[in-house]
Order: structure tokens, then C-alpha cells, then sequence
């Protein structure tokens, strides 16, 4: 009995000492390794469309609207001081053109290939001569050309589009734009080529993300993947030694006396040039009398040349009368260029006239002066004077204090242009210089009218049926300036507008007269 008890506090033990004790402690966990986030993929910044690109799509879409559809047209040249920029404006219109499907466009190639031929700059100024041209080697019926140039902090651009077959104007647009990132960036460039070596290459559709890598401070820039790194270079090869060369032995220096032109030199070649006058030169005597072109000179040679007048010359008789060009001179030629102006004094006015009345010299009154002072009435020349002219030639612009528009101000004006010419070579076959060789029943004081004398001929003539004048632009005396300085003022006498044209296209001309 005994042996059972204790056998059963054995047992009872052992279940105590189970229950009692609890689960055997687990090792410690070990924290998992913080990943690090994935980096979140830069999200390329909107560009905002630059303010001259906006320009140039404005400019397409208005010549869309303006020109004849299915016209072909060639982008010739946009005039800046900056040639990067010209052809950046002068891509993207084509780019426009090509784009829109309004127009066909002459390949840039085949441009460039013809203004080679011409030689001319796409950031110059190109005549409209050259430029009708170069036109119709293209086979296009309409030129675009145009300019961008600074004002203050702006730029304006003028682009227009002038006809190959007429030379007429078939619209022009003009829009100032701000200094922004694309100009900048064009400006800077020294070369051609969008930005210089920075844009070299860059195409179009590639000038955006171009921009995005060079943002100004204060804008975000696209990241650009860095380059792949480059491979362990390969050993360089032991150098070979080189043996400097011996020093050359100086040349010894040329003894006096000096060489005169074809002496044998010291190298055993012959002398054809001496700079300055050799020592042993001669000295020439003394002139001791003045000679004549074509006389025997001091060395038996012939005189071709007389530095000034010599003392032999006859001095001309003075002058005392005036020539016109034409007469024949006191010498027995005939006088070709006046040094001054003689007009013959008009005779003096014995009755009133009216608008539409015919005046002294045959042509017709077109204007009462109401404060009568100098002058009281204006007068156009016969129909059958009227000319067809240029207003300048090509390269003689005028914009010599001939700016005046106003009633009145035409005489003056003309005055200064055939001052211009005259002073520079002569403006023959000019507007002015006809109106102010006129020479009418005996009346030589015409002029080339102001811009509002024209306008004046217009309203009170031409749209009475009065003075036999055309529907097609006519010329002024009244220059102005307009991006260069060879435009002038002119009048529409199918509808009286006033616009202007470059300096050396033709338009029609009537001579005027104040008395």
C-alpha cells in the first residue's frame, strides 16, 4: 500500500511540475531589412509653347487666309541681325506650310542651292528684284520674306508675301513679341544653326527637349540619363625615343647694300620686289617746269599723269549767265549737269481759279490754298506727262529730311531727294528727278506731290473723272521708315488708300506745281 502511494505522488509530481511550467521561450526575432522605395520616375514639366513660335503659327494662319489656295510659295529669307534666328523662323513657317496643306512650298534644298547661285544671306536684306528672281528659278507665284528686329525689350516680326509676276503686296503681318527663352537662346548663337554648337543638329521635333536640358534658373529641367561609363582604356604603348634634331644654322644676314628689282639675291633667285626705296636708287633732280599730259618727260618717257592743275592750264573765263542741262556750253559742248537748280520764276497769277479749272501750265487745279501766302493753288501736270517710275534706284535710298507728308511740303521734299541724288551721282529715270525735270509749255517748276497733295488729286479729280489718271498706286515725294530706310508713301487711286512700297519698285508718277 505504501509502495502504491508513493508510486502515485511520483506521478502527481511529474503532471505538476508539466502543467506548471510554461512553453519554452521562443529565440528573438530578427527585424527585417528595410527596402528602400522605388524612386519615383521624374514626370517630364508641360513646355509652355514659346512666344515666337506662337507668332509664327499666327503668321501661317494668316497668310492662309490671305493668299490663293494651291499657290506655290517659297520661303526666301526673314532679314536679322541674328542668322539663327532667321532660319529658326524661316524652318518653322515651312514647316508650317508643309504641315497645314495649304500651300506647296519650295524644298529648302532646292532654296539653297539658288541662293547659292544668287549669293545672298538668309539674315539679309534682299531686293525685290533678286527676289522675284529667285522666284521664278523656283517655279513659285509667291515670295515670303520678312524681319525680325529689336525694339527696347521686344522683337518685331514683319513677314510678307509679295507676288513673283506683279511685284504687288498680297499681305503682310506684323506682331511684337517679347525677349523669351527661344529668342535668347537664338541670339546668343554666333553661328548658324539653332543655338550654335549647343543646337547643332537639332532637329525640329528635337528642340523641345533640347530647350527642357539648357531651362533657365527658375524652371525645372528634364533629367538627361548620364552615359554609360567607358571600358578600362588599353595600355599605352611604351614610348619610342626621339632624337631631337640638330639646331638650324641661322640664315646669315643680308649684307648692305640694298637690292634693287632685278638683282640677283642672295639665294641665287631675282629680286621683284624692294620695300621702299633702295639705297642705291637714284635720286631724281629737281622739276625745274610744269609738263603737259603726253610731253616728253625728264627720262624721254611719256607724261600720263598731272597732279593737279599745271600752271600752263588756261583758266576758264568766269560765268555770267546760267545753263540748263542741255545747252550747249561756252566751251561748244553741251551742258549735261547744272550745280544749281535754275527754275524760271513763274509769271505772276491774273485771275482766280477753281478746282477742276485748267491752269496756267495746261494742267488741272486741284487744290485752293485757303491761307494763301507763297502760293495759293496746286496744279496737276496734262495726262500725258504721267510716267511710270521707279522712286529711287537700288542701293541710293533717300530718307534726307523728306519725310513731311502734309499739303505744301511736296516741293521741299523734292528738293531734298534731287539734292540726295545729286550729291551722290544723279537719281535718273527717278520719280523726283523727272517731276523736277518737267518742262511743260514752258513751265519748269514741277515737283513730285506730298503724300496728301496725292490724296488731295485723288478726291478732288480723279473721283470726278477729272485729270486722266489710272486706278493703280501712285508715288509721293514723302519717304518713311519702316524696319529700313528705302520705303516711301503712296495712293491708291482705285479706292484713295494710303499705303507704301520699297523705294525701287515702279508705280505710276504725275508731276504738281505750286503758284
Amino acid at each position: 500500500m505504501n509502495t502504491v502511494k508513493k508510486i502515485g505522488f511520483f506521478w502527481l509530481g511529474l503532471l505538476f511540475l508539466a502543467c506548471g511550467s510554461g512553453p519554452a521561450p521562443e529565440p528573438s526575432a530578427v527585424p527585417a531589412p528595410v527596402v528602400a522605395p522605388a524612386p519615383v520616375a521624374a514626370q517630364e514639366p508641360a513646355i509652355t509653347p514659346d512666344e515666337l513660335d506662337a507668332a509664327i503659327r499666327e503668321t501661317s494662319d494668316y497668310f492662309n487666309k490671305q493668299l490663293s489656295k494651291e499657290s506655290k510659295l517659297v520661303i526666301l529669307n526673314i532679314q536679322s541681325e541674328y542668322p539663327a534666328l532667321s532660319e529658326y523662323v524661316i524652318d518653322e513657317l515651312i514647316a508650317n506650310t508643309v504641315n497645314d496643306r495649304v500651300f506647296s512650298v519650295v524644298d529648302r534644298q532646292q532654296l539653297n542651292t539658288i541662293r547659292a547661285e544668287l549669293d545672298f544671306q538668309m539674315s539679309g536684306e534682299v531686293d525685290d528684284s533678286t527676289a522675284q528672281a529667285l522666284g521664278r528659278l523656283a517655279g513659285a507665284q509667291i515670295i515670303v520674306s520678312g524681319a525680325v528686329s529689336r525694339i527696347g525689350y521686344l522683337y518685331r516680326l514683319r513677314v510678307r508675301a509679295l507676288s513673283v509676276e506683279s511685284a504687288r503686296i498680297e499681305g503682310q503681318f506684323n506682331r511684337n513679341i517679347p525677349d523669351g527663352p527661344t529668342i535668347a537662346a537664338l541670339a546668343k548663337s554666333r553661328a548658324t544653326g539653332y543655338g550654335g554648337s549647343d543646337y547643332a543638329g537639332t532637329t525640329a521635333a528635337a528642340k523641345p527637349a533640347a530647350q527642357a536640358a539648357q531651362a533657365p534658373s527658375g524652371q525645372t529641367a528634364i533629367p538627361v540619363p548620364a552615359p554609360a561609363p567607358a571600358s578600362a582604356p588599353a595600355a599605352a604603348p611604351a614610348p619610342v625615343p626621339v632624337t631631337p634634331p640638330a639646331p638650324a644654322t641661322p640664315a646669315a644676314p643680308v649684307a648692305a647694300p640694298a637690292y634693287k628689282i632685278g638683282d640677283k639675291g642672295p639665294a641665287g633667285g631675282l629680286i621683284f620686289y624692294a620695300n621702299g626705296v633702295a639705297q642705291a636708287d637714284t635720286v631724281p633732280p629737281p622739276v625745274t617746269r610744269e609738263y603737259q599730259i603726253g610731253e616728253v618727260g625728264p627720262s624721254n618717257g611719256l607724261v600720263f599723269y598731272a597732279n593737279g592743275l599745271a600752271q600752263a592750264d588756261t583758266v576758264p573765263p568766269p560765268v555770267n549767265r546760267e545753263y540748263h542741262a542741255g545747252e550747249t556750253g561756252p566751251a561748244g559742248g553741251l551742258v549735261f549737269y547744272p550745280v544749281t537748280l535754275v527754275k524760271t520764276a513763274p509769271p505772276p497769277v491774273t485771275r482766280e481759279y477753281q478746282v477742276g479749272d485748267t491752269g496756267p501750265a495746261g494742267g488741272v487745279i486741284f487744290y485752293v490754298n485757303p491761307q494763301a501766302g507763297e502760293w495759293k493753288y496746286l496744279e496737276a501736270a496734262p495726262a500725258g506727262t504721267e510716267i511710270t517710275a521707279i522712286w529711287t534706284p537700288v542701293g541710293r535710298a533717300a530718307f534726307v529730311n523728306n519725310d513731311n507728308v502734309a499739303v505744301g511740303k511736296g516741293l521741299d521734299n523734292t528738293k531734298a531727294i534731287v539734292n540726295h541724288f545729286t550729291q551722290i551721282g544723279g537719281g535718273f529715270g527717278s520719280a523726283a528727278w523727272e517731276c523736277n525735270d518737267l518742262v511743260v509749255n514752258g513751265f519748269d517748276d514741277w515737283f513730285l506731290p506730298s503724300r496728301d497733295e496725292l490724296s488731295y488729286m485723288y478726291g478732288n479729280l480723279h473721283r470726278k473723272g477729272l485729270g486722266g489718271f489710272s486706278s493703280n498706286w501712285y508715288w509721293s515725294s514723302s519717304s518713311y521708315y519702316y524696319g529700313t530706310s528705302d520705303n516711301a508713301n503712296t495712293v491708291n487711286f482705285q479706292d484713295g488708300a494710303q499705303g507704301g512700297d520699297r523705294q525701287h519698285n515702279k508705280h505710276r508718277v504725275r508731276a504738281v506745281r505750286q503758284f
